[in-house]
């Protein structure tokens, strides 16, 4: 089994001088070295702004809802079997009347 180890880091800043040390988010985890003037979220962490731009913009609109999609499949396949017993049905029919 492999082990991993997560540092726990103290970031100090000098009184009255300009902050250059990153911000991290309450509870992110911090796998890899983060540049200053940074903003790091998440788990694991994820630079999201840099030198006062943003870096990653979240499309909340465009994420995908599971529940949904699985609606959409289930709505699909009821459509699919509904087809496949109309077809049975005439077929039926057919051998019934001949």
């Amino acid at each position: 089994m492999a082990k991993k180890v997560i540092k726990m880091v103290k970031l100090q800043v000098p009184a009255g001088k300009a902050n250059p040390a990153p911000l991290i988010g309450a509870n992110s985890v911090v796998l890899n070295e983060v540049p200053p003037n940074s903003t790091v979220v998440g788990i694991p962490g994820r630079i999201v702004k840099q030198d006062g731009k943003r870096l990653d913009r979240l499309s909340h609109n465009q994420v995908s809802d599971p529940i949904i999609d699985q609606f959409r499949q289930m709505q699909e396949q009821i459509d699919r079997l509904k087809k496949e017993l109309s077809i049975v049905q005439e077929q039926q029919q057919t051998k019934e009347g001949v």
